[in-house]
C-alpha cells in the first residue's frame, strides 16, 4: 500500500511470491458473481501461467492487511481470492500526479482537517459514483486540491452526507460533494489512463496493458465530456517524451510541459479565472516533475532512466562534497521559485472558503516529501557553497 492513496494497490508486484489481492478483487463488482480466474484471465488478460485460487485460510504474511469487505461463501467461511506466482504488479498510488500535493496535518486545525478529509472521501464517493469501485483506485491527494481550490474559488453548492466505506467500515465519515468534484474525478481518469499509455509505449510494461484495459470504457467517457481536456493532455504526454528521449538539457522547456498540462487541467473553464488557474497549474506541475526528478535521482541513475536533474547535476556539477552541496542548494531554490510564482497567483483568486486549507497546502505541505528525503539523504558539510559555486565546481 502507497502512503498517498488507501486506494493505491490493484496489484502488488512480487518475484516467485503469493500475492494477497483478496480486496481488490472483492470491490470489482463483476467478481461478487464470478470466479475471479475467469474475470481476470478472460476480461483483463492476464499474462499466461497466472493462477488464481481460493483459499479458506488468509495467507499469515497478510494477517495485518484486509481486515474488511471479505467475500463470504455459502457457510460463512471467509473466502479469500490470492494469486500465485505472479511476477509483475500494478500500482495506482498516484505517481502520475506523484502525490506531493498533501497538507501538513501539524499545522491545521482540527476542524480544518476534518474538512480536508470531507473533500477526499467525497471525491472517492464521486469516483465511485461515476466510475464504479475501479474509480476509486484513482484517488489521490492532488486530485483533492484541485477539488479544494475549484470549491473554494466558485463556491458551488455543497453536498455533506455522512457514510461508512470499505476501508473505514467501523464509523461514519463526513463526505463532501460538489459540481467541481466531478471534473476532479474525470480529470483524474484522464491522468491515469494517459499514464498507463506512456507506460505500455514507453516501456512495454505488463502493469501498463493491464490498466489501459481496465479503464477502457472509464477513459473513453471521461474523454467524451472533455474531448480537448484529453485531447491536450496527450499532445503535451507526446511533446514530454519527444524532449526525453532527446535527452533535452533544457529544464525550463522539459518541467513546462508538464506545466502546461496541469495548467489546462486546473483552468476549469473560459472565464475571468481562467489565466490565473492556469498558471497556478503550471508552476505547479513544473514543480512536481522537478521534485519528481530530484526524488528519483538515486533509482534513474541506477535503471539509466531520463531525469532532468540527473543530466544537470553529471555536467555542471563535480562529484565532490562542494559540487553535491551546490547542487542541492541550487535544487532546492528552483524549487521555492516554482512554489513561488504558483503561491503569487494563488493570492490572486477570491479564495475566502478553506483558504487556510489551500495555503497549508501550497505553502508547507507540497514540502513534506522533501523535508522526509532530505532528512534521509546522507548529509555534505561543504566549506563554502557558494564559494564552490563561483569557482565552477
Amino acid at each position: 500500500y502507497s502512503e498517498n492513496s488507501p486506494f493505491s494497490a490493484l496489484f502488488m508486484s512480487a518475484h516467485n511470491s503469493d500475492i494477497f489481492i483478496e480486496k481488490v478483487l472483492y470491490q470489482i463488482p463483476q467478481l461478487r458473481a464470478t470466479d475471479p480466474s475467469e474475470f481476470l484471465n478472460n476480461r483483463i488478460k492476464l499474462l499466461p501461467h497466472t493462477r488464481i485460487h481460493a483459499r479458506r485460510n488468509k495467507p499469515n504474511n497478510y494477517e495485518d492487511y484486509i481486515k474488511s469487505g471479505i467475500n463470504y461463501g455459502k457457510h460463512g467461511q471467509k473466502k479469500i481470492y490470492w494469486a500465485e506466482g505472479i511476477k509483475w504488479g500494478m500500482a495506482l498510488d498516484g505517481r502520475f500526479m506523484f502525490g506531493y500535493i498533501t497538507v501538513n496535518k501539524m499545522e491545521l486545525k482540527l476542524r480544518e482537517y476534518e474538512t480536508y478529509k470531507g473533500f477526499y472521501c467525497g471525491l472517492c464517493r464521486t469516483l465511485k459514483k461515476e466510475y464504479g469501485a475501479a474509480g476509486q483506485l484513482t484517488l489521490s491527494y492532488d486530485m483533492t486540491f484541485l477539488s479544494i481550490l475549484l470549491s473554494s474559488l466558485y463556491e458551488p453548492e455543497s453536498r455533506i452526507v455522512s457514510g461508512r466505506c470499505l476501508l473505514h467500515p467501523e464509523k461514519k465519515r463526513m463526505m463532501i460533494g460538489h459540481e467541481y468534484a466531478a471534473y476532479a474525478a474525470h480529470m483524474g481518469i484522464l491522468l491515469t489512463w494517459y499514464h498507463f499509455r506512456d507506460d505500455w509505449i514507453d516501456e512495454r510494461k505488463p502493469a501498463a496493458i493491464v490498466g489501459l484495459r481496465a479503464y477502457r470504457r472509464a477513459y473513453l467517457r471521461a474523454r467524451e465530456l472533455y474531448p480537448e481536456k484529453a485531447a491536450h493532455i496527450k499532445r503535451c504526454l507526446a511533446r514530454l517524451d519527444a524532449l526525453e528521449k532527446a535527452g533535452s538539457l533544457d529544464i525550463d522547456r522539459v518541467a513546462g510541459v508538464f506545466g502546461d498540462l496541469l495548467g489546462d487541467v486546473f483552468a476549469v473553464k473560459e472565464d475571468i479565472w481562467r489565466n490565473t488557474l492556469y498558471n497556478v497549474g503550471f508552476f505547479l506541475g513544473k514543480f512536481i516533475y522537478l521534485m519528481d526528478a530530484w526524488d528519483d535521482m538515486a533509482d534513474d541513475e541506477q535503471n539509466g532512466s531520463y531525469n532532468i536533474l540527473l543530466l544537470r547535476k553529471k555536467k555542471l556539477y563535480r562529484d565532490t562534497d562542494s559540487g553535491r552541496a551546490c547542487f542541492e542548494q541550487d535544487c532546492h531554490r528552483l524549487l521555492t521559485m516554482m512554489m513561488a510564482e504558483c503561491t503569487a497567483h494563488m493570492e490572486l483568486l477570491p479564495c475566502i472558503r478553506d483558504e487556510a486549507i489551500l495555503r497549508n497546502i501550497l505553502y508547507d505541505g507540497v514540502w513534506n516529501r522533501y523535508r522526509k528525503r532530505h532528512s534521509e539523504r546522507e548529509p555534505v558539510a561543504p566549506e563554502n557553497a557558494e564559494r564552490a559555486k563561483a569557482a565552477g565546481t
